[in-house]
Order: structure tokens, then sequence, then C-alpha cells
């Protein structure tokens, strides 16, 4: 397999530029189209290694499109974590000063949340609890609780959330130009009906990956699922064959009913129903509605059923996805749709992969693939897994003991961030909040957690990171995300096998990318690809992402030389510079410990400084490690000093090689080497990188 091309800055910096500007001028293109003239609207996804500027450069280049004369963009993003910083980004491009009225026009906001708190620490809606609840039953919230027929909320009217929702369209005349806006919100709001309120768009962007958080996920108790029908109906027999947890689902309804007569019996079913049936008061005040709620979250049968016959409409599958019985319950899963109009879309995203893009948007996605070469030492332990079992549960916590030392060995040597999976944290850290803070120190270093990094910047100045273990997701999780994503897909997923009671991922093949080639790798993966393609969104996009907080595109500002250690065999989809065996870094610091810190590095000698050592060949391996690894015992083997003896006997005709501690004199390292070697040695300084006392 050839090895990965990395561009350089420049030329990344180059490529990104002529991506920007070709949706540009596509994008303009289609806006100013006649509608007979009008194909599908530009879809361009652009995967460029995080730190490139992809954010930055998309603000500028675009709106110098001026693309905002033919209407506001609508600017995505995971969170409003990071919002504000995006906020004053782009107002530093689109204020406008018109003097004449003395007027400033700040050209972006952020759309907030229900539970956003105003200036006076007050939600934008008092109701958010409630109508969150509303939102998991799969209720419409804002007709169950904002406006209907039936009335309106009592606090409607100076509403903080439902104000900053309100947009009057804009005559199209040479004001629309200047009144247009950037508008930024959170990924959710592209499944949210909410956008409707707004006019539609010229341009839309999305900041970062959303595949993986997009699906609707609802549990029903099982008793409810068997008291919803009558006992004389078929409707009772599609609902034993869920509660039996029936492997072939959709096979076994189609031989009670069609999809259309299950839709027609719900029909029956809810009308029946609905006399005996608690409505929520849209008039009533929060009291009420928040007492009468509960029993509108249990009536999730309509969704279910609903689901159900759609997914026999569209697939001649016998199994369900969509649908997944047990002992618990009914699981409802199913992927989200995007509630987006056809205007230009732009998606920014380094771990961009088309073909889960294209589930949403039901077309092909144009990529943008741009890989850029890192300026870091990349080393990797390719020998253990750093799994959370082997670290939580094994050798009674020996080998998280390890982790520690190996960090505070790293850390002296510059500011150095650690992240793990949230439980290693806690477990390496001490903390118990369930509201854990950005950041912790541990060890010398920062410590942090998969999860909470993307496009945080705070750590661009830091010279080290560690990676410890990767994030890999439950089987059953990962499996239920692809059944979510793939519910009304035609091929079948290829599910893992129950082994004694769990089902692992499979042994497979990999690939590490190192400097002059491949190495193969042992890894897990699921068998279906479509399921293993959201595995590696979740697990190796995870690590890369991390690693990319260091910002290790450009030099660092203050000219360090970053380094980067991966705790975990996981193969990743970057360069490494040193493969590692994490148990031959183990019995290198034992032999340092047994030869009381002068080591030889000649097999004979070695031989006799560690009787351990219970063959030549062995002892010869060892040495070679030693001498592989020393770049590594640089930095990791405290006990080990920073500088190296050559030594050798008046037979010799080349010098031999010791490591030597700094607790020894030059009298008594000559002394030792001439011991192992039975015969006087000369000895000599090679290198140091400290002062020494020898």
């Amino acid at each position: 397999m050839p090895v990965k091309k990395l561009l350089n800055l420049s030329e990344a910096e180059v490529k990104l530029k002529e991506a920007i500007a070709s949706f540009g001028d596509d994008a303009v293109a289609h806006l100013t189209a006649t509608n007979v003239e009008k194909g599908p609207a530009p879809l361009m996804a652009i995967k460029a290694t995080a730190g490139l500027g992809k954010t930055q450069s998309v603000i500028k280049q675009l709106l110098s499109y001026n693309l905002l004369e033919h209407g506001d963009v609508h600017y995505f993003v995971p969170n409003h974590k990071l919002s504000q910083q995006l906020l004053d980004d782009l107002n530093n491009e689109l204020t406008l000063a018109i003097p004449s009225h003395d007027v400033i026009l700040q050209r972006a906001r952020i759309i907030a949340g229900r539970s956003k708190k105003d200036s006076a620490g007050q939600p934008l809606c008092p109701k958010h609890q409630l109508a969150g609840r509303l939102a998991a039953a799969g209720k419409n919230v804002y007709s169950s609780l904002c406006k209907s027929d039936q009335g309106e909320c009592e606090l409607f009217n100076g509403c903080g959330y439902l104000e900053q929702l309100k947009d009057d369209s804009l005559p199209k005349d040479e004001m629309f130009k200047v009144l247009t806006e950037v508008k930024v919100m959170t990924h959710e709001h592209m499944f949210l009906g909410t956008q409707s309120r707004f006019m539609q768009p010229g341009l839309i962007v999305i900041d970062e990956g959303f595949v993986t958080k997009a699906f609707h996920e609802m549990q029903i108790p099982l008793i409810e699922a068997i008291r919803f029908a009558r006992p004389d109906s078929f409707f009772f027999d599609v609902c034993q064959l869920m509660a039996n947890g029936e492997q072939e689902l959709l096979k076994k309804v189609r031989e009670i009913c069609t999809p259309d007569e299950l839709l027609i019996e719900l029909e029956r079913v809810l009308a029946d129903k609905q006399r005996h049936t608690l409505v929520l008061d849209i008039n009533a005040p929060l009291a009420s509605q928040e007492a009468s709620v509960g029993r509108l979250e249990a009536n999730n049968m309509k969704p279910l059923v609903e689901t159900l016959a759609e997914e026999m409409r569209l697939t001649t599958r016998n199994e369900s996805h969509a649908i997944v019985c047990s002992s618990d319950g009914v699981l409802v899963l199913r992927r989200k749709e995007l509630q987006i109009p056809d205007v230009p879309v732009l998606i920014i995203d380094a771990d961009a992969d088309p073909a889960l893009l294209e589930l949403y948007f039901g077309r092909k996605v144009d990529l943008v693939d741009i890989p850029v070469e890192r300026l870091a030492e990349i080393h990797q332990f390719k020998d253990r897994t750093f799994s959370k079992t082997s670290l939580l549960k094994a050798d009674d916590g020996a080998l998280l003991k390890d982790v520690e030392t190996f960090v505070e060995r790293v850390s002296p040597s510059g500011a150095t961030l650690v992240v793990a999976s949230k439980g290693v944290r806690k477990a390496l850290s001490g903390e118990v909040d369930l509201e854990l803070p950005a950041d912790t120190p541990f060890a010398g270093a920062t410590l942090t957690h998969f999860n909470s990094l993307r496009g945080v910047n705070r750590y661009s100045d830091y010279q080290n990171i560690v990676i410890v273990g990767r994030e890999q997701p439950s089987t059953t999780g990962l499996e239920q995300l692809a059944r979510a994503l793939w519910w009304d897909a035609e091929e079948p997923l290829k599910l893992l096998e129950d082994k004694s009671g769990s089902s692992p991922f499979e042994p497979v093949s990999g690939t590490y990318w190192v400097q002059d080639g491949t190495e193969s790798a042992k890894t897990h993966a699921h068998p279906d690809q479509r399921a293993n393609a959201l595995l590696r969104q979740i697990r190796e996009a995870e690590s890369v992402q991390a690693i990319d907080r260091l910002r290790l595109l450009r030099p660092s500002k203050s000219g360090l030389d970053r380094r980067v250690f991966i705790l975990s065999s996981l193969p990743l989809d970057l360069r490494i510079d040193y493969l590692w065996s994490w148990d031959s870094l183990k019995e290198s610091q034992r032999i340092v410990r047994a030869c009381d810190g002068i080591v030889p590095l000649n097999a004979e000698h070695l031989r006799k400084a560690d009787t351990s050592l219970n063959s030549k060949r062995t002892a010869e391996n060892r040495v070679a490690e030693f001498k592989a690894a020393r770049s590594l015992i640089d930095i990791l083997i405290s006990e080990v000093a920073v500088f190296s003896l050559r030594y050798k006997t008046p037979k010799q005709r080349r010098w031999s090689e010791a490591l030597v501690t700094d607790n020894h004199s030059l009298e008594a390292v000559q002394a030792r080497l001439t011991a192992l070697a039975g015969q006087p040695v000369a000895v000599e300084l090679v290198d140091v990188s400290q002062k020494s006392p020898l």
C-alpha cells in the first residue's frame, strides 16, 4: 500500500483557496440563475486537517463573493461553546457603519436554544425543561407549548426565545443587501422547524461533523406495547411479536397485515384512546402542564407503528433496523431528516465522509480532501490498546500507574496535554463531579477527555500531547447508531455475533503509516462496512482531533519542537515517526534497575550485568532495543542520564556503548565496566544533553 501523500502548509492553503473559490463561483451562478436554468444547489464538503484555518478562510473568502446580497447565511455549529469567537470573527468582516444615520450594523448573531440564559441569568424560555421532554417524546414543541389553534402560551408575547426567531421578510432592493445577516445556530436547528420562521437563506455553512448525533432514539416499555391494542385486533399480534423480541419482525408483520392496514388500525386505536387520553392544554399554567406531560410522554406507540409501517413499505428485508425488541422494551431508532432549503451548502469537517453525508442529503456530495503534514515528532506504542478495561479493571491499576509515571516523565520537557476517555480521566485525576471542568492538572500536565475538544484552540502553545487509549463505543451503541442511520436501507446490516453474552468487535489487520512506507497492525472493526465507517468517525477521528488541538500544521510561535505520544495500538490516519513496544520499554526500565544504572550495550557484558537475561540472543535483542529507542530513552527513562559513554578493552577493535545514570562517578563507571569485561577498559564520554557530574 503506498504512503499517503501529505501536502505542506502552503500547498494546502492554495488547495483550500481553490476549493472555496470553486464553490463560491458555483453558488453565485446558482443564486443568479433563472428558475428554468437552476439545477441542484452546489453541495461541497471540505475535509482538511484541523488547524488549516478552514473556518477563517470560509468567512473571509466566501463573504468576498458578496453572498449576503442573495440572502442570509445560516452557519451551523456543534454547540455554542465557541460561537462567541466565531461571532466576533464574522462581525469583524461584516460590520457596517452608516455615518449618515450614526448606525453600526452588526451583521452576525447567535440564535440560541430555549435553555440559553439571558443577560439577567434567566432561561430564554421558562418552559425549556418541559419543551425538552416534549421534544424527546416526539411532540411538536411550538404547537404544544407556544401557539396553536387552541390558544397560546401566557408568556408568548415578550418571550426571549421566540423574539430572536422573528424574521420579517426584506424587500428585494438595495437595503436587502445591507440588512441580511449571518445567523449562527447549533446543528440541532438543521432538523427543526424553527428555520421555517426565517426567510430562505442564500447560503448554508455546516461547521464540524453532525452525522453521529443526528438520530432519534425512543424507548417504549414492554407493558405499554402490550396494553396498546385490543386483544381481538390483529394489532395485538403485532405488539406480541415486538414483546417477544422477534428477530424477523418485518417478515412476521407482513404475514399479518400490509403497511396500509397497520396504519388504518393505528388510527382506529388512537381514535378510541383519544377519548380517554389527557391532552396538554396550551393555555394552562406551567405547573398544570408539567403534571400532565408524563401521560403524553407515555403515548409513544404512534411514531413506533408509523416507523414500522414505513420500513415495511420501503424495504423487502425480513429484519427490522428501526425497531429493536428486547427484555428492556421496544427501542425505536431513526435518522433525523434535514429541514434545510435547496440552497448552496458548504460543509467544513476534518472527518467528512461523503457516504455518511449522502444519507442525509440524498445526493452526491463533492468532497475536497486536503491532508496536511504535521510539524511534530509522533511516537506510537503498537503492542497495547490501553483500553478502558485494561486501564481500569486489570492488574490492580498497575497499567494506570504506569501511564501516570509516563506522563510525569514527559511533562518536565514542556507544557503537556493528556487526553483520555472520561472514565479514564476520572480514574487518573480522582475527579468525582458529574460535570467535569474543561481540564484539570495532572502529573505536571493538563488532563482532559475525548469529545470535549473539537474546535478548541487553548492548547495550541503546548509542546507535548499524550493520547491514552481510544474512545471506542460499545458494540451495542454502535449498532444502534447504524440501525438508526440505515433504518430505511434495503441491504440488511451484518451484525456482530453473540459470544458468551457479549458481541465483541472482530480482529482485523490494519496499517500504520510510517516514514518509509507502511507497517502492518492489528486492530478491531465491525463486519459491516457502514457500521465500520461510523466506528472510524467516533474512535479514530476522536484521537486525531485531540492530537490536532496542538495546531501542528504551523511552527510553534515559541519555537517548540512538538511531540505526540499515542498510548494505543489503534492505527490512525497520520504519519508515525516512531513505533514502539510498551513491553520493551518496561523491560528496558527493568534492565536499568537491574544494572544499577550502568547499562553496557554489549550483549556479553549485559548478560553479566543482568543475570536474568538467560541467553545471548535475548541479550542481543535487548541491546538492539536500547539502541533503537535512544530518542525515547532520553525522554522517558529518567533513571538513565541523558548522556552515554563508550568503552573498549585493549583487545577490542570497536568501541562498545554504555548508558549511565548520573549518580556514578567516572571512576565507578570504569571500575564496573572493567569487571564486566574481565579486563581494564578505556572510557570516553560520547554526548551530553545536560550538565553531567562525571
